[in-house]
């Protein structure tokens, strides 16, 4: 868990700066679940006799998607629900 905490924090930043920056998300979005994907497939390749650098390291591949996943979710969020605050109907945003 411990690579997990290290790789999430800053990895989140950046998805917050670069959001900020460009003004969208998908990008970010495509390529967080790229390395969550990889990271997590990478995990079960892993055995009790694995080496500390592996676990280590497929954490850390996981944890930046995570990172950046969050921080856009959290974000995508927000803004939706801004809108629809602002919006002048009350007629709820996302409909099928």
């Amino acid at each position: 868990m411990l690579p997990y905490s290290f790789s999430i924090a800053p990895f989140a930043i950046v998805a917050g700066a670069t959001a900020t920056v460009w003004n969208k998300y998908k990008l970010q979005n495509v390529v967080a679940w790229c390395f969550i994907t990889i990271g997590m497939g990478l995990q079960t390749t892993l055995h009790t006799d694995s080496a500390v650098r592996n676990w280590v390291g497929f954490e850390i591949v996981a944890g930046i998607g995570f990172g950046l996943l969050v921080i856009l979710f959290c974000t995508f969020v927000i803004e939706e629900y801004l809108i629809h605050a602002n919006s002048s109907s009350r007629q709820p945003h996302f409909q099928s």
